[in-house]
């Protein structure tokens, strides 16, 4: 009797603690699980990294360190029937029958587990490893018991669809992949619908270990997981057993980008901040990959030249958006990358500078008929002397605007930027987006028109795109979704941009020093070369009614180059970009203002022909308001330049014993002046008149003031400082 009060007192206890124990375990498991999401497409959208793909979609990037798939996504239908039914069968065959938690495959797994005295198998369900990739916990049986509850939840308040479409685009994979998509593109180079039978059961059978069952660290293993899972679905014996030497052999593929633009994502990722999974940039692979095939090629031709790197910039000026971005060197291999960008390093770029310096005279009322003098100039440079010659060493003395400009002569724009001013030059420059100048502008001197200052390729085609796009200049986008210039800034008149085009466009203005040949190309293109002295950087910039494009060569490490400028360099390969660009198009002309006026002219001294006139007679293009029956401009703004450049002030020489007084003799210099004009040199009470800008003087000993004084149609103009020598 006293047992069995003893016996109903324990079990009316135990059933007390137990019953308490329930509801402690129930109270503490509501308050500890965590709120389940209402719906799971939000989720997959968090991303620390993007993607960038060019503007038809095609990745630049690979980037498998977001915590979620973001970019290779499917919806449910468009996976495989049979793939999905091996992934079900594999992790949980009993999905679609239970609310979240399948108690009998626990009892089972349970039972084999202790069976074999360790764990054989694992009963999470798919909506379970769901949660675990949603709430990632450490592995113990109360977080197991916590995410079998809010599995249940979740099938709550997520439909199965959504659950099932989520798990595909989600499952860990070996590498940081995510989801089937990435997982066949990594194992098998292949999408989703390509893949076999066998490459199915594959994927299937590597979510329960994914790091570890994979063909290159446990073939074997992986095998016999393959047809466990085969026999279980009752099908594809033949298929497994008839692939199973193959499959020992088969190698893990890696997806490989089609398309490699280093810089031009390194670029993105630095101006263009985006917190979009996939940005879509405005780059054309297609044409990056040919570019940079054409740019390797015209590298490999000049490699006994001494050119090491070169780099391309493509755009359309239109639309503002960069096409390719490519750059290439000898020092990596062909889908190596460079640390350095030679798209932004700065660089000398030489003669490309003297377009911008030619639309600032315009500005100031010269004509592309306008006379400037190309005759021998020298320039005081410090304690020294520096002599201004033409790439060919020869001069051609008075020579319109046009023609100095098309042939890139040096004297006449050296002449062009006293008169306009090297200050007001460098503000215009800054207005173009050149920012690389840190010395006052008497730093630079005549060398600023012959581009002594540094600049990168982006910089200077953008710049170029100005001309091209009607006076305006704008910064160029690299997304698409990119807004283009808020405030973009009216540089020039359309007038002039569209006669400065028109000008680099003119075969016939070339003809001097570059003749027929690679800058001719097949429809009107505004072409501009360049060449830094040594020659260390040699520059390329074209641009026709759609396309802009932009080439630099040289070396990193700044050696020089041999034989090599810009017309012979990467000329060639930006002929070969536009024949790519306009392959599937018919170019159109230039856009050439209607405020354009057309004269004719006298081809070598720009003046208006008169009746008894014998010169070669040609149009040219003018503004309104500056045709040539007005007075002549060559004239006026010579007077504004008119100085002495040699003597220097306080030059001291001396008379050299040895050599006979006949002999010796000083070459005074002016600048301003025409070869017609007429110069008079006062030194102390003697007066010499000569025609042009110079004068040997015979050097005698003593102390002199020098002066001179300038006359056109024998009228007095200008005066210049007088400076003083003294002869020993």
């Amino acid at each position: 009797m006293k047992i069995g009060c003893v016996v109903k007192r324990l079990l009316v206890g135990f059933i007390c603690v137990s019953l308490v124990g329930v509801v402690a375990l129930c109270g503490f498991t509501l308050r500890t699980l965590q709120t389940v999401p209402e719906s799971l497409a939000q989720i997959a959208t968090q991303t620390e990294r993007t993607q960038f793909v060019d503007r038809f979609g095609e990745p630049l990037n690979s980037t498998f360190l977001n915590t979620w798939n973001v970019t290779d996504q499917v919806q449910l239908h468009e996976v495989p029937e049979f793939l999905v039914q091996a992934i079900v069968t594999a992790e949980d065959k009993r999905f679609f029958h239970h609310g979240g938690q399948d108690w009998l495959a626990r009892v089972a797994a349970l039972y084999e587990n202790l069976r074999h005295w360790s764990k054989i198998r694992g009963a999470s369900t798919i909506s379970e490893q769901v949660i675990r990739m949603i709430r990632p916990r450490p592995r113990t049986v109360w977080t197991r018991w916590l995410e079998g509850w809010e599995a249940v939840r979740l099938e709550h308040n997520v439909s199965k669809h959504e659950i099932l479409e989520f798990y595909l685009n989600q499952i860990p994979y070996a590498s940081n992949r995510r989801g089937v998509v990435q997982a066949a593109q990594h194992h098998f180079s292949r999408d989703l619908q390509s893949l076999s039978e066998l490459e199915m059961l594959t994927l299937a059978a590597m979510i329960r270990a994914p790091s570890r069952l994979t063909p290159d660290n446990d073939s074997a293993g992986l095998f016999r997981a393959v047809r466990q899972l085969g026999d279980r679905l009752k099908c594809c014996d033949e298929v497994v057993r008839g692939d199973e030497l193959r499959f020992t052999a088969k190698e893990s593929l890696l997806k490989t980008i089609p398309v490699e633009a280093p810089h031009f994502l390194r670029y993105v990722a630095k101006t263009a901040r985006t917190e979009k999974a996939q940005a879509d940039t405005t780059l054309d692979g297609h044409l990056q990959l040919e570019l940079e095939r054409v740019l390797r090629a015209r590298l490999e031709e000049l490699d006994s030249q001494n050119v090491g790197t070169a780099s391309l910039l493509v755009a359309d000026h239109t639309t503002a958006e960069v096409l390719a971005w490519v750059v290439v060197s000898d020092s990596i291999g062909t889908h190596g990358d460079t640390y350095y960008d030679a798209v932004l390093l700065p660089r000398q770029p030489g003669s490309t500078l003297k377009p911008f310096l030619y639309a600032l005279a315009l500005e100031t009322g010269w004509t592309a008929a306008t006379t400037i003098t190309d005759h021998r100039l020298v320039e005081k440079v410090e304690t020294g002397l520096h002599h201004y010659k033409n790439f060919s060493d020869h001069f051609y003395g008075d020579v319109t605007l046009r023609t100095a400009l098309g042939n890139s002569l040096n004297t006449p724009a050296v002449r062009t930027l006293r008169v306009v001013g090297s200050e007001n030059f460098i503000q215009k420059l800054k207005h173009l987006g050149f920012q690389q100048f840190e010395e006052p502008s008497s730093h630079y001197g005549g060398g600023l028109a012959l581009g002594n200052v540094e600049t990168n390729l982006l910089g200077l085609v953008e710049a170029y795109s100005a001309l091209a796009n009607k006076g305006i200049y704008r910064k160029f986008r690299v997304l698409v979704d990119q807004p283009t210039d808020i405030y973009p800034d009216q540089v020039f008149s359309a007038e002039i941009a569209s006669l400065i085009s028109n000008i680099l466009s003119d075969p016939s203005a070339r003809s001097l020093e570059f003749g027929n040949g690679v800058l001719d190309f097949p429809s009107q293109t505004a072409i501009k070369t360049g060449t830094s002295s040594g020659p260390r950087d040699t520059w390329t910039v074209a641009y026709d009614d759609k396309y802009i494009v932009g080439a630099w060569m040289g070396n990193l490490d700044n050696r020089r180059m041999r034989d090599v400028t810009g017309s012979t360099g990467p000329a060639l390969a930006v002929r070969t970009a536009f024949d790519l660009l306009n392959q599937n198009r018919e170019p159109s002309y230039l856009w050439l203002s209607p405020n354009l006026v057309v004269h004719e002219i006298c081809a070598e001294s720009g003046d208006e022909p008169k009746e008894q006139d014998t010169c070669n007679v040609r149009e040219e293009y003018f503004v309104i308001g500056t045709e040539p029956n007005r007075e002549s401009e060559s004239e006026s703004s010579a007077a504004q330049d008119f100085r002495i450049v040699i003597p220097t002030s306080e030059l001291t020489l001396a008379v050299d014993p040895r050599v006979p007084a006949e002999y010796q003799k000083l070459e005074f210099v002016v600048s301003g002046v025409n070869a017609r004009d007429q110069v008079v040199w006062l030194i102390d009470d003697e007066r010499y008149e000569t025609r042009g800008s110079s004068f040997l003087w015979p050097i005698t000993s003593g102390t002199y003031k020098v002066a001179a004084e300038l006359y056109q149609s024998d009228e007095l103009v200008a005066r210049a400082k007088a400076v003083e020598i003294v002869v020993r």
